[in-house]
């Protein structure tokens, strides 16, 4: 499949990119100074250890906050295609109920009710499960639609991957709220999101609470046909650390083509992910990768693909 070129900028905070260390002919004599220089060596060091080592921590990186933002997105479109045509949604975690008002307009409401997804990638085996719920409203003006909005509240989605003690990652959502306004058969689409996200990998954990905002535009005729090409992407994900301070994914796009088949949902993208070494994250229907990192892994089978894939979360 020829994949669609999208360009992106992913801003990292420069408290986790600046590795200090002091001049050779420079005393510290400063505590404060030479605590902050422990810390930043800490943390370079944490780089070259893996899973299991003593000293290892474990943290969501760069890579896998962009396929988070990516899932966030392909969950937006499909509950929007869902919203307003649910004859497939049997092919999803989800079941629909659709009612009617006498104004012309629909109330919908999506159901995951502990719906578990089993799946296997190069990485492993995964079990996914969701519980969430989106109440849904949908205007139309002389017969065609008008706006979207669906509201979740407190959701969970959790993975645990299997053969292995003490590895998952939870999310935890307070909120999600994603609304559409049709403009001549374009839909201006936002979503947002807050909640906050954990995992462990072996004997290492974090936690972060995260805001994620995204807008975007797609066909409308596209939408309901599964396939769709994304237009003028604008994402930010932050994650407010325990100790207080941001730390801010943020993808802009010019072009990104998504597939949105119920347990088949995927992002098909090459983008260029800008820094000190340039990268690029390339996702295609059977899985995504970094060049130039160990940054890769399949994608679950159609039919058992979760729409967030939590499990590269996991890759560090």
């Amino acid at each position: 499949m020829k994949t669609a070129k999208l360009l992106s900028v992913l801003f990292i905070s420069s408290a986790l990119l600046t590795t200090a260390c002091t001049p050779k002919d420079e005393a510290v004599t400063s505590d404060a100074v030479r605590k902050k220089i422990i810390a930043q060596n800490e943390r370079k060091n944490n780089k070259n250890k893996k899973a299991g080592q003593q000293g290892f921590k474990f943290q969501f990186g760069s890579f896998s906050s962009t396929t988070l933002i990516v899932g966030k997105q392909l969950e937006g479109l499909e509950v929007l295609r869902y919203a307003l045509d649910s004859q497939d949604v049997n092919k999803s975690v989800y079941k629909a109920e659709v009612t009617k008002r006498d104004d012309g307009g629909d109330t919908v409401k999506l159901v995951a009710d502990k719906v578990v997804t089993a799946y296997t990638t190069s990485k492993g085996e995964f079990a996914n499960t969701l519980t969430k719920t989106w109440d849904i409203d949908v205007t139309y003006v002389d017969g065609q639609v008008a706006t979207v909005k669906a509201v979740s509240k407190k959701s969970r989605n959790s993975l645990d991957q299997k053969n292995l003690e003490k590895t998952f990652v939870n999310m935890n959502e307070d909120e999600a709220v994603v609304e559409a306004l049709n403009e001549n058969g374009v839909l201006k689409v936002s979503i947002t999101a807050k909640g906050v996200i954990n995992g462990r990998l072996k004997n290492a954990a974090t936690r972060e609470q995260y805001e994620f905002s995204e807008k975007l535009e797609v066909s409308l005729e596209e939408l309901l046909a599964g396939k769709a090409a994304v237009k003028n992407a604008d994402a930010k994900l932050d994650y407010i650390k325990e100790g207080g301070k941001p730390w801010t994914s943020s993808l802009k796009a010019g072009k990104m083509a998504v597939e949105l088949q119920g347990l088949c949902n995927v992002a098909i993208f090459d983008t260029v992910m800008k820094g000190k070494n340039p990268k690029n994250m390339i996702s295609t229907a059977e899985g995504i990768e970094v060049t130039q990192s160990s940054f890769k892994s399949t994608y679950g089978a159609c039919g058992s693909r979760p729409t967030i894939d939590l499990s590269l979360m996991l890759i560090y």
